[in-house]
Order: structure tokens, then C-alpha cells, then sequence
């Protein structure tokens, strides 16, 4: 079964926000993969709140990536951006 992500691109004032990862050092968008019974959009808000302590407004889908071959069953990450709607970030 291919696994199905979500990444977040948060956007205040023109600029987006990055998180370094803890596993290899890389910075990239907040996300992670969908859980069983959550839909794009509860894991996009979800991961968002889990690795940087805002909660986020989804504003659009910007697009899905498909990597076929990707860990031999293949992967589908789709990009949301989103505004900041509350909470504090967390460094």
C-alpha cells in the first residue's frame, strides 16, 4: 500500500516556515504521514501543531507529489499551504 503524507507550508508575511529535522540535519516544511481514519486535512493540522506548536488555518492544496518506486510501494505527499491561526512556536 502506498503511503500517503501531507507537508505544510505555513506562510505569514511572504515568508514560510521551516523545521530542522531531529533524525538527519535538513531543514524542510512541517508534516509527516496520514493516519488510519484521519483525512489530509486533520494530518496537515495535526503535524503543523505537533512539530511547531502553531495551530494553522489550511488556506489551498498547492499540488501532490507521487514518487512510484519510493520505499518499494511507492508514496503520494500532498502540499498545503496554511496561515498562522493561534497557539506559540515552539523552537
Amino acid at each position: 500500500m502506498p503511503v500517503l503524507g501531507v507537508n505544510v507550508a505555513i506562510i505569514q508575511e511572504g515568508k514560510v516556515l521551516l523545521t530542522r529535522r531531529v533524525d538527519f540535519e535538513v531543514w524542510c516544511l512541517p508534516g509527516g504521514e496520514v493516519d488510519d481514519g484521519e483525512s489530509v486535512a486533520q494530518a496537515a493540522v495535526r503535524a503543523a501543531k505537533e512539530e511547531t506548536g502553531l495551530t494553522v488555518q489550511l488556506e489551498r492544496l498547492v499540488g501532490i507529489h507521487s514518487r512510484p518506486q519510493w520505499l518499494s510501494t511507492g508514496g503520494h505527499v500532498a502540499l498545503i499551504a496554511a496561515i498562522i491561526a493561534g497557539g506559540e512556536l515552539r523552537l
